[in-house]
């Protein structure tokens, strides 16, 4: 769908075991243990950890439509919030007809993002999965859909 928007730029897309679950990394060190942990062998992307940080963003997929693109980030500087918005890529080829998908989770799609500091929200914000709390948080897949960030 998007690669790209205001304050942030997508670095790649991955199917990982890890469903329903928000992460940022703010260093190289941070970086490599998020890789790590959401079983990511890519190698890190070419960041500068002064300008921007990384947030991954894993959205649950289930057998039969496991197709997720993000359509957008918001970054909601007012509201103390960055979220993503996530689109079914098949549907919007059909012409925004929704499927018919099966309920089981299977993995994740997770995607990896930079997002600028100077455009993100001054002091605590809130980085969540979707704009909507998730109906499991906090205990669906592996968690957090929403976490708490302060930045120095």
């Amino acid at each position: 769908m998007r690669a790209e928007g205001d304050g942030w730029r997508l670095l790649g897309r991955f199917r990982t075991s890890v469903p329903y679950a928000v992460r940022l990394a703010t260093d190289a060190e941070e970086l490599e243990a998020e890789l790590e942990w959401h079983g990511i062998a890519a190698a890190p992307p070419n960041w500068d950890p002064a300008r921007e940080v990384i947030a991954f963003f894993s959205e649950g997929i289930g057998s039969s439509c496991p197709e997720v693109a993000i359509s957008d980030i918001t970054i909601d500087r007012d509201g103390q919030r960055v979220y993503a918005t996530f689109a079914d890529p098949v549907a919007v080829q059909l012409g925004n007809t929704p499927r018919a998908c099966t309920a089981d989770l299977v993995g994740a799609q997770t995607f990896v993002v930079a997002l600028a500091r100077d455009g993100l929200p001054a002091g605590r914000f809130r980085l969540a999965l979707e704009e909507d709390v998730v109906g499991c948080h906090p205990d669906c897949g592996w968690g957090p859909t929403e976490i708490s960030v302060t930045l120095e």
